[in-house]
């Protein structure tokens, strides 16, 4: 299975493929690998390659991988939140819909005090996203802050 994520890794960077891989379902699979617990790195890039395209970023599979991706983040124990996790977030975060979810249930004002304390800019990039969409989101920002 390594081996095969390994070759779709490298087929995602190509438009067509990704098209592709997105159309044949892969991405309801890849949201079922991935384990917040222990992410597969192979697994969270593959997801970032396949949310690159704006129009994936609406599928409602994405809606399914945002828990997981929250509790990575949030309960990173290192200082910098690893890279991989944080450009899938930051991508998934432009979606105005997306951005409505992640923000549910006090993720808002748990990824603040994340930002706050640790000073990550990849977490401070993802919530400058956060807040580009809904004005209700902009409140809760405020509110939080």
């Amino acid at each position: 299975m390594d081996l095969s994520l390994r070759l779709l890794l490298n087929l995602s960077h190509n438009p067509n493929f990704r098209a592709l891989m997105v159309k044949a379902g892969l991405l309801g699979k890849l949201v079922g690998l991935f384990d917040a617990s222990t992410p597969s790195s192979i697994v969270i890039s593959l997801l970032y390659q396949l949310s690159i395209d704006e129009k994936n970023r609406s599928n409602q599979t994405f809606v399914e991988c945002i828990p997981a991706l929250m509790k990575s983040i949030l309960e990173c124990k290192t200082e910098k939140v690893p890279v991989e996790i944080m450009a899938c977030a930051i991508n998934i975060a432009t979606h105005p819909n997306n951005a409505k979810l992640i923000c549910n249930e006090n993720g808002l004002k748990f990824l603040m005090k994340r930002a706050l304390k640790t000073k990550d800019v990849l977490v401070f990039k993802m919530l400058r996203n956060l807040v580009q969409h809904d004005p209700a989101i902009k409140m809760m920002f405020l509110v939080s802050f």
